[in-house]
């Protein structure tokens, strides 16, 4: 296939506002929620409307065997094909002259995994011949009038992404193939380095700037938005960068409802002073304390959550690795089994009622007393606590090391049949942990935790063990397949806030479609 060099741009570029474009752009189908063009209503007094197909990706479809693999630029539709077919595209555009239809190249994940998706071209030339010739098939066959670009996720580097994304929409465009084209960024040092390198070179040729201001954290005020808003026009400098917003609630963590039960963990509850210039933390002997962000988790917050979203439990966290400015350890060291029950009971009665708490979670890290002692004064906590209906669930947070779990299996022998969920920390293995090592780990634990609840976990620091990026959720699939999925445990909401939540996203779609 011959291609005509697209011109050199030299950051000439026309200022298009002084002319008031009143355009409004929606992405549709991605969701599978039978959502039709006719379901939304046209305003025709709108100078244009855009509907963005959710998406076209070069990658293979996933089966039992095998999880979905890149293509190279060969793309296929990954829309709801069903609702929004050929026939559908052109009655709409039929019945209102003003839409125009485009689809979305890439997108943040494909599969029942929710697998990312990646920028992986196994070279410039054959990526593009693929490319022009699947996007061009499926512009054809849906009547369509345009291209966005919305990859998230890259294998190449950015002037390789600008090479074939510049390069084919040039061809597009030339061949008129297509009337417009838009990209969609957001502000992530990864993908705006890609995204600038891509309008740096061919910022001529794309026609808006479809830029994700829902992924800002929810809550953004207004002169925020505005000054998020000026610092991309001016990395988009001279383009129309349209403004947006999400209708999914993005900012807090999004709740599926179509999955059985979700538990929020308030970390953490210690049995510690607080610090102050003059002196360090120092143990209570099971007087415990919220440590947590109690100004944005308040009890108010917890009883609005609970009274929107029927399924959504929230517990508290016992113990957890460190305290104050200098992560100084969290030790278990009660004075004697007797005083710290009788102190444990009592503030952690006290904080459940006053947080509306339906359950406590154990995660003691550092030990000052021997196995045995734990058992029972842990032990002995969660039979009060259950017995007299203060909470309804309980579960521990151990990890694979010596002296953790000879704590925490010494609680376990004896009472285990209290502890509805172990939220095992898988994540504490090491970092680059595989598919197959990850299961094995989770067949070990089992086998320790025996007859137990052992949920698989990840974190979203980055730390260590199995992440979503390299097969987490192709591991679940396994384990699910032979019964032995019993829930994902997450760490944590602190973390994964500057990612939107996406993998709270990902891993409720993967519980709710299996």
């Amino acid at each position: 296939m011959a291609l005509a060099s697209p011109k050199p741009h030299h950051n000439h570029r026309h200022n298009h506002n002084h002319h008031k474009h009143r355009l409004f752009r929606e992405y549709i189908g991605a969701d599978f929620k039978g959502v039709t063009f006719s379901d939304i209503p046209i305003n025709p007094n709108v100078e244009e409307v855009h509907f963005i197909l959710s998406f076209a990706i070069d990658y293979t479809t996933s089966d039992s065997n095998s999880s979905p693999q890149p293509t190279n630029g060969d793309f296929k539709a990954y829309w709801d094909t069903q609702n929004l077919s050929p026939s559908h595209v052109s009655s709409i555009k039929s019945s209102h002259p003003r839409v125009k239809v485009a689809l979305s190249l890439g997108g943040d994940s494909i599969g029942e995994a929710n697998q990312d998706v990646y920028f992986q071209p196994t070279s410039v030339k054959s990526w593009l011949r693929n490319a022009i010739y699947s996007v061009t098939q499926l512009v054809k066959t849906y009547h369509l009038d345009g291209i966005d670009i919305d990859y998230e996720h890259f294998n190449a580097d950015p002037e390789t992404f600008a090479e074939c994304i510049g390069k084919l929409i040039f061809y597009l465009k030339q061949n008129k193939i297509i009337s417009f084209a838009s990209i969609a960024p957001y502000d992530d040092s990864v993908v705006q380095a890609h995204y600038l390198a891509l309008w740096k070179k061919y910022g001529h040729l794309i026609d808006y700037v479809n830029f994700q201001f829902y992924a800002y954290q929810k809550g953004t005020t207004k002169t925020e938005f505005i000054a998020h808003y000026e610092n991309q026009m001016s990395n988009y400098e001279g383009g129309k960068v349209l403004v947006s917003f999400s209708t999914d609630g993005s900012g807090d963590i999004p709740i599926n409802p179509n999955v059985e039960e979700v538990h929020f963990i308030l970390s953490f509850a210690i049995d510690y002073t607080t610090s102050d210039s003059n002196s360090s933390p120092q143990p209570t002997n099971g007087d415990f304390k919220a440590y947590w962000d109690t100004q944005n988790l308040s009890p108010s917050h917890v009883s609005s959550i609970k009274s929107s979203h029927p399924r959504v439990k929230v517990a508290l966290s016992l113990g957890g690795d460190s305290i104050g400015e200098a992560n100084q350890d969290v030790y278990f060291q009660p004075t004697s089994v007797k005083s710290w029950l009788r102190n444990a009971i009592y503030s952690i009665t006290q904080l459940v009622k006053t947080y509306h708490l339906d359950g406590i979670d154990i995660d003691y890290e550092h030990f000052n007393a021997d196995p045995e002692t734990f058992a029972e004064c842990i032990g002995k906590l969660i039979f009060y606590l259950k017995q007299n209906k203060i909470i309804s669930f309980a579960s521990i947070a151990p990890y694979d090391d010596s002296v953790v779990q000879a704590h925490y299996l010494a609680l376990w022998k004896k009472y285990g049949h209290l502890i509805d969920y172990v939220n095992f920390q898988f994540y504490a293995y090491q970092k680059g942990t595989t598919k197959s090592e990850f299961i094995a780990h989770y067949e070990n634990q089992m086998s320790n935790y025996e007859g137990g609840k052992v949920l698989v976990s990840f974190s979203t620091d980055g730390s260590g063990g199995l992440s979503p990026k390299h097969g987490f959720f192709e591991a679940c699939k396994t384990l699910s397949h032979k019964g032995n999925l019993h829930g994902i445990f997450i760490w944590s909401a602190d973390d994964s806030k500057q990612f939107n939540f996406r993998y709270e996203v990902q891993t409720q779609k993967f519980l709710a479609s299996t």
